[in-house]
């Protein structure tokens, strides 16, 4: 799944070895967030809302059943296999 979701980025917006970004393409995109709550993984499904403003790695969610935004550098979950694309 991390290559798929690495695999978005266009040739031309590769990072190099010191940036490293993830791809617009989640925008609007459903999400699942895996989590550690009280030693336990537990999966978060959500919608990636759009890149914050400045950043290229940093995004807005919403979680399904939440009232508020988070803000979240989601380069490191893409790598681990912390973040599945629903669709």
């Amino acid at each position: 799944m991390k290559e798929n979701l690495l695999s978005l980025l266009k040739p031309e917006a590769r990072a190099t070895q010191e940036q490293q970004t993830v791809p617009k393409d989640l925008i609007g995109k459903r999400i699942s967030h895996r989590w550690l709550v009280d030693g336990e993984e537990e999966w978060f499904d959500g919608t990636v809302l759009g890149v914050v403003p400045g950043t290229t790695t940093w995004f807005n969610l919403l979680y399904d059943g939440e009232d508020q935004v988070v803000s979240l550098n989601l380069q490191k979950d893409i790598e681990d296999g912390d973040l599945l694309v629903l669709s």
